[in-house]
């Protein structure tokens, strides 16, 4: 005991500690423990990596490194009861029994907390994960490819699907994958588990960086065919009624909807014509005397409305 607290001395965390203590009940052969604690590193860091690399040594095909990898870079974490189906998609044949070995292996370093009633698995802290960060994930090339990997497993096989919602739409804003991240953004799943404010927050960095050009342009029209359809900007509300950018809706009209030089529809000339900014096609605005209204505004929410062109630009 004196030995180990000596040696403990030296790195203050109790982690540390924790880690030693683990590993000595794990290995429960007293008769060597001097030696033992003597064959610890006083480093922290190094001391996770060769704990890591002994749980991986104990199993085959280096499924430790993969599954701690997958772990660490989720956002919320992983459900416990699709661990087997996640090794799978990955190319691990591994049954329900295998896995709960490995975490049992693992249990020390996992946190264990509920969402939604679903039973998930993190790391229990961010040592673990700097480990695995400079040991399992030395380059983009291989950090993007585990990303791909639960984005794979969240859009097609979990049954999660709040929770799939929130981790691909993360996943994805991860590798800079804007194309697919603005197409999932206009499903029916995302509409409807996304509230709108999560939903702006993503489509601001989707979004033109230019200036909207207000002086020399006109705000975008909506025709009378279009202004009724549901579908094109949100899927629960008429097009009139939601935002050109998030979808939201709103009853009451809010920011008008401009363009930047570069994203500029050339429209017709002429002031009696207006150009859909939906359907693209060019229709003559009613006469001023005229009761029923053939030509609406695109309109902006409050969270999207800013100088910014209303464009996305998914280069």
């Amino acid at each position: 005991m004196n030995l180990l607290l000596e040696k403990s001395s030296k790195n203050k965390l109790p982690l540390w500690l924790n880690c030693v203590c683990n590993e000595l009940r794990v290995f429960g052969e007293f008769t060597t423990i001097n030696k033992q604690i003597q064959d610890f590193s006083s480093e922290l860091s190094e001391l996770i990596r060769n704990i890591i690399y002994r749980i991986n040594s104990d199993f085959s095909n280096d499924i430790i490194k993969e599954i701690l990898c997958l772990i660490h870079l989720t956002r919320n974490g992983i459900p416990e009861n699709e661990i087997p189906l996640l090794l799978k998609s990955c190319g691990f044949d591994t049954n329900r029994l295998e896995c709960a070995h490995i975490i049992r292996n693992l249990k020390f370093y996992l946190k264990f907390s509920y969402y939604q009633n679903i039973q998930l698995i993190t790391l229990n802290t961010n040592y673990i994960g700097q480990v695995i960060d400079a040991e399992f994930l030395p380059n983009n090339q291989i950090y993007y490819s585990y990303h791909k990997k639960l984005i794979n497993f969240y859009l097609n096989i979990s049954k999660y699907r709040l929770l799939s919602c929130l981790e691909l739409c993360y996943h994805y804003k991860i590798i800079s994958d804007k194309k697919q991240l603005a197409e999932y953004l206009k499903t029916n799943e995302a509409n409807m588990y996304l509230n709108f404010s999560y939903k702006s927050f993503l489509y601001k960095d989707l979004r033109c960086r230019f200036l909207a050009n207000k002086k020399t342009s006109t705000n975008l029209k909506i025709c009378l065919y279009c202004s009724n359809k549901i579908g094109f900007l949100s899927q629960n509300s008429p097009n009139k009624n939601s935002c050109y950018v998030c979808g939201s809706f709103f009853t009451v009209s809010s920011k008008l909807v401009y363009t930047c030089i570069k994203h500029s529809e050339n429209g017709p000339n002429s002031d009696n014509l207006f150009k859909c900014c939906l359907c693209k096609k060019i229709y003559q605005k009613p006469l001023s005397n005229s009761k029923i209204s053939t030509v609406f505004d695109a309109n902006l929410c409050n969270l999207c409305s800013d100088l910014n062109c209303c464009k996305l630009n998914l280069e």
